[in-house]
């Protein structure tokens, strides 16, 4: 009798796999592999295993992320990117809804700690990203905003995805103060506007619906410059990591939409 070839139960089916030189055998339904066929065989069920493992995969999407204070502009950076590059903008503020709202597994879960009032716990927030990671629309790449916050998510990141660039939009608090405390956000369908920026055609109304423009607490300086503070002792272990991994690139996020857009582009042509 010829050995067989092992194969992992999860890929374990009807035909038997012979040794090189052996004559054929008989499988289970009475199918047979042709003698010499083993090491293909063998070779395509490493392969299929390794596929669904998929521990670090080799990637040739492109793999991006947006760094910065709040209010730095890297939601709208991300768009101009995203319109560009025909890939989706990934904020896990989105993705947590979502997946609260469709009521999927760790939706559920992080709904849990939200109503406690408690952070969601970032076995879940990655959790999130790499299910999303695996969707259609993210098979020319992927741009990340708002994610990761902390040193322990960008290092359980780097096991799922390598980032190929992190642009680092670097803002004066000053003008970050000016930015966010002009905000103002529609209180029916969550538009946004700025009483300098983006002013409303009638004042203190939304455009779209009518409806009142309130501004958020968070967007009061008080809270932003402790924004800002939180945000500072966040971020920094984040810049020296991303730095020392070499895919940092600092950008100066108070240039204005366009030259911020355009310094981002020539960043990204240079790692395609």
């Amino acid at each position: 009798r010829a050995p067989s070839v092992f194969v992992p139960s999860c890929l374990r089916g009807p035909v038997v796999f012979q040794a090189r030189g052996r004559a054929p055998a008989s499988g289970e339904n009475g199918r047979t592999m042709p003698a010499g066929s083993a090491s293909l065989a063998a070779g395509a069920v490493l392969h299929s295993l390794l596929s669904r493992t998929r521990i670090h995969p080799k990637e040739d999407r492109m793999r991006l992320m947006m760094l910065g204070p709040p209010g730095a502009g890297k939601g709208t950076i991300a768009k101009k990117l995203i319109d560009k590059y025909a890939v989706p903008q990934l904020s896990t503020g989105a993705l947590l809804r979502a997946a609260v709202q469709e009521g999927t597994p760790l939706g559920l879960e992080a709904k849990k700690c939200m109503d406690a009032g408690d952070l969601v716990p970032d076995k879940v927030v990655i959790g999130l990203i790499k299910e999303r990671l695996t969707q259609r629309d993210c098979t020319k790449g992927f741009i990340l905003d708002g994610f990761p916050r902390t040193l322990p998510q960008a290092e359980a990141l780097a096991r799922i995805t390598k980032l190929q660039a992190v642009i680092n939009l670097d803002v004066p608090d000053d003008e970050v103060i000016s930015r966010l405390s002009g905000r103002r956000t529609c209180t029916k369908c969550g538009a946004i506007y700025h009483v300098r920026n983006i002013p409303p055609k009638t004042p203190g109304k939304c455009d779209k619906d009518g409806a009142d423009l309130f501004q958020r607490d968070d967007d009061k300086e008080e809270a932003i410059r402790n924004r800002l503070n939180v945000s500072r002792r966040q971020t920094l272990p984040l810049i020296d990591y991303y730095r020392a991994a070499g895919i940092l690139h600092d950008v100066d996020g108070a240039a204005g939409v366009d030259n911020v857009t355009a310094a981002s582009v020539k960043i990204i042509e240079t790692i395609k």
